[in-house]
C-alpha cells in the first residue's frame, strides 16, 4: 500500500492528484538450453479508491549469449494507462499559422523494443 501524490503537467479535473494506491509484482524468468534467458517483469499499479484508475508495465527480455563475456537482449516493453494523462497540442491555419491549442489523452499503451549488447564483467 502507498499514497500518491502526483502533479501532472495539464491538470485533469475529473482525476483526483493525490490517492491511496496498491501494487502488485511478478518476476519470472526461464534458462533455454546453455546461451538462452527469457525474463518477464511485470508490475500493476491501481488506485485504490478508483479501480478504474490502474496501470502496469510489462518488461520482456530475451538474452543469447555470444561469449562468456557478450550478450545480444531484444526486450519489449508494454506500459499500459487506464486513464492516460492530457497533453496539449498546437492548432494552424491552412497557411501554417498558429490558431491556439486543444487538449487531448496520451494514448493508453506504449510499446518499447529495445536491442543491447550486454557485456558481463563479474565472475563467472
Amino acid at each position: 500500500m502507498s499514497w500518491v501524490d502526483q502533479q501532472d503537467e495539464i491538470d485533469d479535473p475529473e482525476t483526483d492528484d493525490t490517492y491511496a494506491a496498491v501494487r502488485f509484482a511478478s518476476d519470472f524468468s526461464i534458462k533455454f538450453g546453455e546461451s538462452t534467458t527469457y525474463d518477464n517483469d511485470f508490475v500493476v499499479f491501481d488506485n485504490v479508491s478508483d479501480l478504474d484508475d490502474f496501470n502496469f508495465r510489462m518488461d520482456n527480455g530475451l538474452a543469447v549469449s555470444m561469449s562468456e563475456a557478450l550478450a545480444l537482449k531484444l526486450g519489449l516493453t508494454f506500459l499500459y494507462d487506464n486513464i492516460p494523462a492530457l497533453r496539449e497540442i498546437a492548432l494552424f491555419d491552412l497557411a501554417g499559422t498558429p490558431i491556439g491549442t486543444v487538449i487531448v489523452e496520451n494514448d493508453e499503451l506504449d510499446t518499447i523494443l529495445t536491442v543491447s549488447l550486454v557485456v558481463n564483467f563479474g565472475p563467472k
